[in-house]
């Protein structure tokens, strides 16, 4: 003997459908938002960050496809140098030294740099414009005791997403 299934309105079916995708959907939400990391900053060796005499900071937030070049790494003078590189090697310089207590930083970067202009999202105090005579853009960001210096093919946003993911060295 078959049992025949009860058979339902169209609607209802409609509607029990509506709600298996919709917890299918929440289950993939949960399960992305479970494992999705926050960006991780890149760890300044310490036979590097033991010689500095200033705070160093470090990008969470690069342009796409760039990640910062954890062999790059090194004390020259009083700076700190490391890169970030692209898949096609293009790099974005990062220098960052103790904020000059007898340098004019604002005519540096009025001197330096053709159109300048300030980057007023900032939780610090930041300059933007294109090098000189170059087809590279700098970033200037002062951040307490530490003035840094970001060189590179990127654009005004791209500066403000790397100056606000700059993080003090752990």
């Amino acid at each position: 003997m078959k049992r025949r299934m009860p058979k339902l309105p169209k609607n209802k079916l409609f509607s029990m459908g509506v709600i298996v995708v919709a917890l299918i959907l929440v289950g993939i939400g949960g399960y992305v938002a479970k494992t999705k990391t926050a960006p991780k900053a890149a760890k300044i060796p310490q036979a590097v960050s033991s010689q500095l005499l200033f705070t160093p900071y470090v990008p969470t937030k690069l342009p796409s496809d760039y990640s910062v070049d954890v062999a790059s790494f090194r004390k020259q003078e009083n700076a700190l140098l490391f890169s970030a590189v692209n898949s096609q090697g293009e790099r974005i310089l990062f220098s960052e030294q103790s904020v000059p207590k007898s340098f004019d930083v604002s005519g540096f970067y009025s001197s330096s740099l053709a159109k300048p202009s300030r980057l007023d999202s900032l939780k610090y105090q930041g300059v933007y414009g294109e090098l000189n005579g170059q087809k590279k853009h700098l970033a200037g960001v002062t951040i307490d005791d530490t003035w840094l210096l970001i060189i590179g093919s990127f654009t005004k946003q791209d500066a403000t997403d790397l100056a606000n993911g700059l993080v003090p060295q752990e």
